[in-house]
């Protein structure tokens, strides 16, 4: 494994980082208000390190409606979208209906 403490390790496969310097991110966010508009760019970037017949993500998870904006942007359905409420719970975006829950 890349990475190892005690028992925890992270798994075998790439790493991969964000493109953007973190003061770029940082305005993004917070000073305009659009940490979509980030995430998309992120995700299209890593999105171009992948042969065109390649489509590497399956479903977002996101802790706010940003992240479900930026996860349609880039070609996420809708159907394969989830928001982590503040209580752990998993609501699916589309439906707004409860999947599940990390407690």
């Amino acid at each position: 494994p890349l990475f190892r403490s005690g028992e925890i390790t992270m798994p075998d496969g790439p790493l991969l980082l964000s493109p953007t310097s973190l003061l770029r991110a940082f305005h993004q966010e917070v000073i305009k208000k659009e940490p979509e508009i980030f995430k998309m760019a992120a995700l299209r970037e890593i999105r171009e390190l992948f042969p065109d017949a390649v489509y590497p993500y399956h479903a977002g998870f996101g802790n706010k409606e940003n992240d479900s904006t930026a996860y349609k942007g880039v070609g996420i359905p809708k159907s394969r979208i989830f928001i982590i409420n503040p209580k752990g719970e998993v609501v699916h975006a589309q439906s707004r209906t409860l999947q599940t829950s990390y407690t």
